[in-house]
């Protein structure tokens, strides 16, 4: 499937959805990061009960945004193999303020889920 008739299919199909399994990684495709966030910003989920995501990579903003749209009928979110595409200092050694920025970026993680969605339980697999 080309690379942009996915946004299209899911973006056509939002209002109805009520579970969407989104991976965005292909080992034979470089697929932009781009495409989550592409998605987060024109997508509303009306009925969205289950959210499973593989293998994406957003933002913190586009993640907030696709989360705080499908949280008023949310059930189920899974999220497996999500890396965050924030800047944070790289550096050939572990230091400090990389911990410290990768830190951040999970607790705001973290606290966008709690803030989001009150009820969720954090259930680990």
């Amino acid at each position: 499937m080309p690379q942009q008739s996915l946004p299209c299919l899911v973006i056509r199909a939002a209002p109805n959805l009520h579970i969407l399994r989104l991976g965005l990684w292909d080992q034979f495709y470089n697929l932009s990061s781009n495409q989550f966030t592409s998605l987060a910003q024109q997508v509303r989920f009306a009925c969205f009960s289950e959210l499973h995501l593989r293998w994406v990579e957003p933002s913190q903003p586009s993640f907030q945004l696709c989360l705080r749209t499908a949280a008023p009928t949310l059930q189920l979110l899974t999220l497996i193999a999500v890396s965050f595409d924030d800047p944070i200092p790289v550096g050939m050694d572990p230091s400090p303020e990389l911990r410290e920025a990768m830190s951040t970026l999970w607790r705001l993680f973290l606290n966008t889920l709690r803030d989001t969605i009150p009820t969720i339980g954090f259930f680990p697999r």
